[in-house]
């Protein structure tokens, strides 16, 4: 039981509090509470911690003789919200995906298809006159 008090120290449950709209850290004891319980709550505490934690920005390798007030570079933020290169852009992806789409197999099908058809309507032809002569 010792051990479960130890590991009860560090787990929080947090109680939502309607009038100020926030939620209250309350410590988890022992007293009438599982162990199943408690587990739970130690899963709730790990992830609230979890999501909490803010990752680290990388910083930028500097290029030669840059300071902080020199950067050449174009910010891409500003191409993000402008919103005629957003339509170049999607205009650019919608003729690359056309392109990748029609492959060679469907090139050669439909080359297939149309001398189908060319040679069903040059028989239909032939046959016509043919019989017409006979006539």
């Amino acid at each position: 039981m010792q051990q479960n008090t130890h590991i009860a120290k560090y787990y929080y449950y947090y109680y939502y509090d309607f009038y100020s709209g926030c939620y209250y850290p309350i410590p988890v004891t022992n007293s009438n509470m599982d162990r199943m319980e408690k587990r739970k709550l130690a899963v709730i505490y790990k992830t609230t911690r979890n999501k909490k934690r803010k990752r680290k920005k990388k910083k930028r390798k500097r290029m030669k003789g840059e300071t902080n007030k020199q950067t050449n570079r174009p910010t891409l933020k500003g191409n993000r919200t402008n919103p005629v290169t957003m339509v170049k852009h999607q205009k650019h992806i919608l003729i690359h995906s056309l392109i990748h789409s029609t492959s060679q197999s469907v090139i050669y099908y439909l080359l297939f298809i149309c001398l189908f058809i060319y040679s069903f309507i040059e028989l239909q032809t032939t046959t016509r006159g043919d019989t017409g002569n006979l006539q």
